[in-house]
């Protein structure tokens, strides 16, 4: 079935005299996939798609993992070869490809009928220079096809088409490919260039006051300058390649544009349907848009932390029999798990650079976990109005969750060696792992893990003490065996265009589900305590990782701490706690991201505008370093319930019950310091100084002194 609708139209023909080449067709994605190309599927459970990377836009296909054969159709319009001043023509692109499998052909069709099944169609394959196999996860770099030859079709129209097959793929072994940059060059004299537009809807079926936007590109004719004017079939008009339009009534609508080119020689009219539904009102009141900021500047990272709630408990198995560690799998290969669905549009639409995952179950066969996430829900748009987005880069490693020891390290009589007795909370080794993801490269080899260091190893730490007895709460053995971390700590330098940006990731435990001995409290405060240790120099020598290398980072070293660190000033952790960080000299913490669905959560909150969690805290962290990042922007993803993306973030079942929270850096020069702004008032948009949070931090740290003393 034809799964999008071809918005490209009509060709008019302007007479220019062209003495050696010209250029009769070509498409680079920019304005999406429903410019020019049609996707044809005759058979898959995939669809060609839009993907954007580091600002490039291509057409893209992915069958990795499929559970179903492929045949996969993306098909060019006809391209006028009739002229009989043609002496030659000639197409070219790039190609991309992604793990492994040679599954894309180029063909070419003289005898295609446009909207029709290609399968009845005569199609002659094209010898072009694509990608080799074995690239993996990271992917090749785009490769220019070389020079394809279309002499044969000269005095005819030729349709272009890039065929993707593939087999069901239980091994991972389908390569995802990309498309950019097609090109049809004719070379003669005296060529007739033809004016040619196409233009794409941002959705064809809206609510009423909704915006949509509406693009439009055009080459050839008589050149730029091009005119684009839009008439939306409701009274009104526009003008320009990229606009916007709401409807304020309901029906059926036809948009216009009109595209001319230089002194108006030639011009061509589009036309595309719309839809604006009356049963989507909701009392005469449409739901508010909710806006993700764009970074101010195309150099700033965004680096993102969100708890996505992707362990094992959350998904029922209808097999009793199926290891628990093997339910995520198999939630991820189905690729159709609505909450998975709702956490991949989140990530889509705030589309982070780097975004740390917690709660994501540990899956050694990265084929089976962490790429089958990217793949499967990331890879694929979750919504009309959302892009695909693709992570080259990831890293995961072992967790502490889970991991079984020989102590009752609980002291209830029972021993569990996983759960309350293991080296982390977890009902199987890996349970509420982590997963990082990034789209620069990570340094792989300065990559360091810190999932083994012993807590009793941090000098002055709060190993807890028997409350009753007065003895230590672990015994000899156990003290001599006893992680600091609930799950790990990791220190993952991530190259940005040549600049190095550590980015440390870790889940401390809650600071609960415990006694008066308060173990749980006193860890997550030396693992919190940890972070703060390694990014000063005076403070780290003790520290050593996995691999037996000893310290932290230098001074002046950039650095964005991340995660869920289940601290907060207002809530059960060990006082001062989350002040480690938020008055480290090292650590800039003068802005806190906010939301305006935090505030909703909890209204009579002075702090509910920072909340990160629907259990009314701030838990989510994402903090840069002052030497060499300046923070510019950030914000923490939580519509209201009159906002459209309400619904994905609506309960834990919808999504998490963390919300994803982000910040904006611009990379600057180590060792400058960026300053804070005086002027920088309480804003729910996007976040506000952290005075407030300090100020809070001291009043309950004293309360908590004088009840203890009471």
């Amino acid at each position: 079935m034809i799964t999008k609708k071809l918005l490209a139209g009509l060709c008019a023909f302007a007479l220019i005299p062209v003495a050696q080449a010209a250029t009769v067709f070509q498409e680079d994605f920019s304005i999406g996939l429903d410019g020019q190309f049609t996707p044809y599927s005759q058979a898959s459970d995939k669809n060609w798609f839009n993907d954007t990377f580091n600002g490039t836009s291509t057409a893209a296909m992915n069958g990795h993992k499929g559970s179903t054969d492929s045949d996969d159709w993306f098909i060019s319009p006809a391209i006028d070869l009739t002229q009989t001043t043609i002496d030659s023509a000639t197409l070219t692109f790039k190609s991309r490809v992604r793990f492994d499998g040679m599954n894309l052909k180029v063909k070419a069709s003289s005898d295609y009928v446009a909207g029709t099944d290609p399968s009845t169609a005569t199609w002659t394959e094209l010898t072009a220079v694509l990608p080799q196999d074995g690239q993996g996860s990271d992917g090749s770099d785009f490769v220019e096809s070389g020079d394809i030859s279309l002499d044969a079709y000269k005095g005819e129209s030729v349709y272009l088409a890039f065929h993707y097959m593939t087999q069901a793929d239980a091994d991972g072994d389908n390569g995802a490919w990309y498309i950019d940059d097609v090109v049809v060059d004719v070379q003669g004299s005296n060529i007739d260039l033809p004016l040619v537009a196409a233009m794409t809807a941002q959705n064809t079926e809206l609510k009423l006051a909704q915006d949509t936007e509406f693009k439009a590109t055009a080459y050839s004719g008589a050149g730029a300058p091009y005119t684009f004017s839009w008439d939306f079939g409701d009274g009104t008009t526009a003008t320009g390649a990229e606009v916007e339009h709401a409807y304020s009534s309901n029906g059926d609508f036809v948009v216009s544009l009109t595209v001319a080119d230089a002194n108006a020689v030639n011009s061509i009219t589009l036309q595309q349907g719309v839809k604006v539904e009356e049963d989507v009102i909701v009392e005469d009141e449409p739901p508010t848009p909710y806006i993700v900021k764009s970074k101010m500047d195309d150099s700033h990272i965004r680096v993102a932390s969100f708890n996505v709630s992707m362990e094992a408990t959350n998904y029922p198995s209808d097999d009793n029999a199926t290891p628990q560690s093997q339910i995520l799998v198999d939630e991820l290969a189905a690729g159709d798990n609505a909450q998975i669905q709702n956490i991949a549009e989140i990530i889509q639409r705030v589309r982070p650079d780097i975004v740390l995952l917690n709660e994501f179950d540990y899956i050694a066969d990265e084929n089976s976990g962490v790429q089958m996430f990217i793949s499967q829900y990331l890879n694929i748009a979750q919504a009309d109005d959302a892009q695909s987005i693709d992570y080259p880069y990831y890293f995961v490693a072992p967790s502490n969750t889970g991991e079984p020891t020989a102590f009752d390290l609980n002291n209830d009589g029972n021993f569990d060696s996983y759960m309350n007795d293991a080296f982390g909370f977890g009902r199987f080794p890996g349970h509420y792992g982590m997963v990082l993801l990034s789209r620069y490269p990570i340094v792989e080899e300065d990559v360091r893990t810190f999932q083994k260091f012993l807590w009793k190893d941090m000098p002055g730490n709060l190993m807890p003490v028997d409350p009753e007895t007065g003895e230590n709460w672990y015994n000899e053995a156990e003290t001599n065996a006893f992680r600091l971390s609930s799950k790990s700590h990791w220190d993952v330098p991530v190259s940005i265009n040549g600049e190095v940006v550590h980015i440390l990731a870790s889940h401390p435990t809650p600071p609960t589900f415990d006694g008066e001995e308060d173990r749980n409290g006193t860890r997550n405060h030396d693992e919190i305590r940890f972070w703060a240790d390694y990014v000063a120099p005076a403070h780290s020598a003790y520290i050593y990782d996995d691999e037996g290398e000893t310290g932290g980072l230098p001074a002046g070293v950039r650095f964005v701490i991340a995660g869920d660190l289940n601290a907060s000033i207002e809530g059960d952790a060990y006082p001062g706690t989350i002040d480690l960080l938020l008055r480290h000299p090292s650590i800039y913490s003068d802005f806190t991201p906010a939301s305006e669905g935090g505030v909703a959560n909890d209204p009579d909150n002075r702090l509910a505008a920072y909340h990160t969690a629907s259990w009314k805290m701030r838990a989510d962290y994402v903090l840069a370093s002052k030497s060499g990042l300046q923070v510019e922007q950030g914000n923490v993803f939580w519509p209201t319930e009159d906002q459209d993306l309400y619904p994905l973030v609506a309960s834990r079942a919808a999504s998490s019950d963390h919300r994803l929270v982000w910040l904006d850096l611009d990379v600057t020069e180590t060792n400058e310091v960026a300053e804070s702004d005086d002027d920088d008032d309480f804003v729910i948009e996007g976040g506000s100084a952290n005075w407030l949070i300090i100020i809070a931090g001291f009043a309950l740290a004293l309360f908590r002194q004088f009840k203890a003393k009471v």
